[in-house]
């Protein structure tokens, strides 16, 4: 049986988690993370989520950056 460890947080500063594991229990080889940058817009919320964490800490707080928004009003690429 496989499980799935999940951490969130909302800083810039993401970590593994670092789970209790049982005598019978082992870390897997595959770890995957995804990052949600969040941007207030003038017309509200906008989210966008990445895998890559150089693009999730360029995304400070303040910073500005260009949106590119699909048909059905949700961000497909973004660019500083």
């Amino acid at each position: 049986m496989t499980e799935t460890v999940v951490l969130t947080g909302i800083d810039h500063n993401p970590i593994w988690p670092d789970p209790a594991l049982a005598s019978e229990q082992r870390l897997g080889d595959e770890r995957t993370a995804s990052y949600v940058i969040v941007f207030q817009t003038e017309d509200g919320v906008e989210r966008y989520t990445t895998s890559s964490l150089e693009l999730f800490q360029q995304a400070e707080i303040g910073s500005i950056w260009t949106l590119e928004i699909n048909q059905i009003g949700g961000v497909v690429s973004i660019t500083r």
